[in-house]
């Protein structure tokens, strides 16, 4: 009985500093992004884990505020989407508007970067397509990144 007890303990430690970890790091975000994917532009801010995504379809003009809670544990980041909010529906029925409205509600997306040059990264996606692109971030991406400046560190040792 008592392994039992001490190994379900362990196990639920061990499960609460996985999910701590990446949320506490995530709470030092402090940037601005800006991206491009497609016919959407992307203008971004995260502060104190809490990531607010302005998405534009520069076909139409339907504009969305995508709200997300970030975690972040070394080159990977999960974004916990809780708010969408469509501030213009555009001219026309866009993908931008579609997609928005099938997602309502929580998901999760998992995105993994790196660094290429000075404030530019480029980001891995695999959901709902895959699709690499290229973003530029001013600031710190987690709290890992503002202690080790990941980006220029990454940058000095791949030239």
């Amino acid at each position: 009985m008592k392994k039992r007890t001490v190994a379900a303990l362990s196990m639920m430690g061990v499960a609460c500093i996985m999910f701590a970890v990446p949320y506490f790091n995530g709470m030092g975000c402090n940037y601005e992004m800006t991206l491009n994917a497609g016919s959407a532009h992307y203008e971004g801010v995260c502060r104190w884990g809490v990531l607010h995504m302005v998405e534009t379809d520069t076909q139409t003009g339907s504009r969305w505020v995508v709200s997300a809670r970030q975690l972040s544990f070394m080159n990977q980041i999960i974004y916990l989407v809780h708010t969408r909010h469509q501030l213009n529906t555009g001219d026309k029925q866009s993908s931008l508007n579609t997609y928005n409205q099938q997602q309502r509600g929580f998901t999760v997306f998992n995105y993994s970067w790196r660094a290429v040059s000075g404030n530019e990264i480029v980001i891995f996606q695999t959901s709902p397509h895959y699709e690499v692109l290229k973003a530029k971030v001013d600031g710190y991406i987690d709290s890992w990144d503002s202690l080790f400046d990941n980006k220029k560190t990454y940058m000095g040792n791949h030239r």
